[in-house]
C-alpha cells in the first residue's frame, strides 16, 4: 500500500512539474508576441533568438563580466529618432541567482564618448569611491560612477545630466567604444512597458548630448 501512495505522490508531482512548465512556456510566448506586436507598430525589426551579434556588441560592456550564462532574446531593432537601437532581453547568472533585464545598446550622442559605468544604489553598498561631485550629494549618494578617464568622464556628466539622473533613480548605464547600454537591473519589461523604456533611452541620449 506504502508503494502504490508513493507511485500516486510521484504521479502527482510530475503532472504539477508539467503543467506549471506549459503554463511558463504559454507566458513566455505570450510575452515575446507583445515585443513582436510592439516592433511591428513601430516599424522595427523582431527576432525572438539572437543570431550572436548582439552578445559580441554586449560583451564589451561591463555587466558581461559580472556573472555567467549571459542569453539575449527577443531583439528588437531598427532606425529611431536617435540612430540605431537595439532593445532585447538580457539574462544571466550571477552565483545562484538568474539576472533578467530589459536593456538597450545606442549609438553615442557625441563623437567621443569615454568609457564608464554608472549604477544606482550601488554607492549605498559598494566599497569603490566612485567619481564624486560636491555640488550634487544626491547624486553621489544614490549612483556609483566609474572609469578611468575621469576629466572627460566629468565633462560629460554636467549639471544637465546629474539633475536627470538624481530625479530618475534606478538606471544603469554603461558605455563602451562610443555605444550606450541602458536597463534597469533585474527588471525585464513587457511590449506596453517599451514605449516608455525608449521615451527613457531617448531622453539619456538628448541630456548626454547638452552638457
Amino acid at each position: 500500500m506504502e508503494g502504490l501512495y508513493f507511485v500516486a505522490g510521484a504521479i502527482a508531482l510530475i503532472a504539477v512539474a508539467y503543467s506549471f512548465r506549459l503554463c511558463f512556456a504559454q507566458s513566455e510566448k505570450d510575452y515575446s508576441e507583445s515585443l513582436q506586436q510592439f516592433a511591428v507598430n513601430h516599424r522595427l525589426a523582431f527576432t525572438p533568438v539572437d543570431g550572436g551579434s548582439v552578445i559580441r556588441k554586449l560583451s564589451s560592456f561591463p555587466v558581461f563580466n559580472e556573472g555567467r550564462a549571459h542569453k539575449v532574446r527577443n531583439v528588437i531593432s531598427g532606425r529611431t529618432a536617435i540612430g540605431e537601437v537595439l532593445i532585447f532581453d538580457h539574462s544571466y547568472m550571477v552565483m545562484r541567482h538568474l539576472l533578467s533585464q530589459t536593456a538597450a545598446i545606442l549609438e553615442s550622442p557625441r563623437q567621443r564618448t569615454p568609457n564608464f559605468k554608472l549604477h544606482f544604489e550601488r554607492a549605498l553598498f559598494s566599497d569603490h569611491i566612485g567619481i564624486k561631485f560636491s555640488q550634487r550629494p544626491k547624486f553621489s549618494k544614490c549612483y556609483l560612477l566609474e572609469g578611468e578617464d575621469e576629466a572627460a568622464i566629468r565633462k560629460l556628466f554636467g549639471e544637465k545630466s546629474l539633475m536627470f539622473f538624481e530625479t530618475t533613480p534606478g538606471l544603469s548605464l554603461e558605455s563602451s567604444n562610443n555605444y550606450l547600454l541602458v536597463y534597469r537591473e533585474n527588471n525585464r519589461l513587457d511590449g506596453k512597458d517599451m514605449e516608455e523604456f525608449m521615451k527613457l533611452c531617448c531622453d539619456i541620449s538628448v541630456v548626454l548630448s547638452q552638457d
